[in-house]
């Protein structure tokens, strides 16, 4: 097979894109769980309704671990903490903050419920001139296995061919007809650094079996783009999940490249049938340049979409002069939560220097940030 050229979870300050999915905490679940992301070079505690720390269950990442409910983390490093409160958390404040550092803190359901920055103190606004990016991924809440085809991590950097010969190689997933293309780093990942091209040298086929519950409702989510390197521009696929198949088409243009692929998410609503469920993404291109998929994820619910609603408002305050888009977000309609990107919405703005998008659900519940970037004007807010 002809090879073909293709040429972090961290907390960073002024960043580009924030993609929100769910809140990776170690605690055991109970019924009041806030999370704190900070960047701080000195000490910082925090209370919840004016209880102290002390009488907080506290974890955290960093140097070194939080102990008795107090943090402490070097400059430049970044670190989650989980705060478990006994009662209804309706004011936290945190005192010994770096100046102009930012907390972010999300409630039970690993919606952001708030940031706070230093030297003020609130319930539920943004009074921030700065905004950190957080990527946050709750493994035992994705039904699904390595949706975004990153382990395992102990192989080479390079893209990889995967057939009926090796059709387990990436964990979770099977190759159940033809070959395909495991991409590495050369080719941007919509998530992470992996990808794959279901056509290797043909029509491929790569599938997941995952456990549902019979008669629930639950929604697929999965980003598309296609093989820049060669080929007819459009590239086209059909999903099936369940009982459920659609085609999906992704067109190139001159702006596709290995390092903008210019991603497309898509959905699918379906209803589990059986107490496990195949999911299966077949390329409908012959040659060597097929559809390439990435970050796949399956969770329950159903989709409702703010956008036609009017539910979803968003804020700013003031990072560019120059013109963004963003996508709204649909949510799970019985739970209020959970967003997803909405099909094919997406609406236009024009943002101004220090701009930053304040996302709130339909339950009023700040969901997402993004702050602007001249770098980098498209950005999602989303699951991830």
């Amino acid at each position: 097979m002809p090879v073909k050229k293709v040429s972090v979870l961290s907390l960073l300050l002024a960043s580009t894109i924030l993609v929100i999915t769910a809140l990776p905490i170690s605690a055991q679940t109970q019924e009041n769980v806030i999370s704190l992301a900070h960047h701080s070079n000195t000490e910082c505690t925090a209370s919840v309704n004016g209880m102290s720390t002390s009488g907080l269950i506290a974890e955290s990442s960093g140097t070194p671990q939080a102990q008795g409910g107090v943090c402490h983390v070097n400059e430049g490093e970044s670190v989650d903490i989980t705060l478990t409160a006994p009662t209804d958390p309706t004011t936290i404040a945190v005192q010994g903050l770096k100046d102009n550092s930012i907390a972010t803190y999300y409630d039970e359901n690993h919606q952001v419920v708030g940031t706070y920055t230093a030297g003020s103190g609130y319930v539920n606004e943004l009074p921030a001139l700065m905004v950190s990016s957080i990527k946050i991924t709750n493994q035992s809440d994705l039904l699904l296995e390595n949706g975004s085809f990153e382990s395992p991590t102990s192989i080479d950097d390079g893209n990889i061919a995967i057939n009926l010969n090796n059709p387990t190689e990436i964990p979770g997933w099977e190759v159940v007809s033809g070959n395909i293309d495991w991409f590495g780093p050369g080719v941007a990942a919509a998530d992470g650094a992996r990808s794959v091209d279901i056509s290797g040298s043909g029509v491929g086929s790569i599938r997941q079996t995952i456990e549902t519950e019979v008669g629930k409702a639950y929604v697929l989510r999965f980003a598309v783009s296609g093989d820049p390197a060669g080929g007819l521009p459009e590239k086209q696929l059909t999903v099936s999940v369940g009982d459920v198949t659609e085609t999906f088409t992704y067109l190139l243009t001159s702006e596709n490249s290995v390092s903008n692929m210019l991603w497309q998410y898509h959905t699918i609503e379906f209803t589990a049938t059986e107490p496990t469920t195949e999911l299966t993404f077949t390329s409908l291109v012959d040659n060597w340049y097929g559809p390439t998929i990435d970050n796949v994820s399956v969770r329950e619910g159903q989709l409702c979409s703010p956008a036609s609603s009017g539910e979803l408002p968003i804020n700013f305050v003031n990072n560019t002069n120059e013109e963004v888009s963003f996508h709204w977000l649909s949510f799970d309609c019985e739970e209020g939560g959970g967003p997803v990107l909405a099909p094919g919405a997406q609406e236009q703005g024009i943002t101004f220097p220090g701009h930053i998008f304040r996302i709130r659900g339909a339950d009023g519940r700040i969901i997402g940030l993004y702050v602007a970037s001249a770098e980098n004007t498209t950005a999602s807010v989303g699951e991830g």
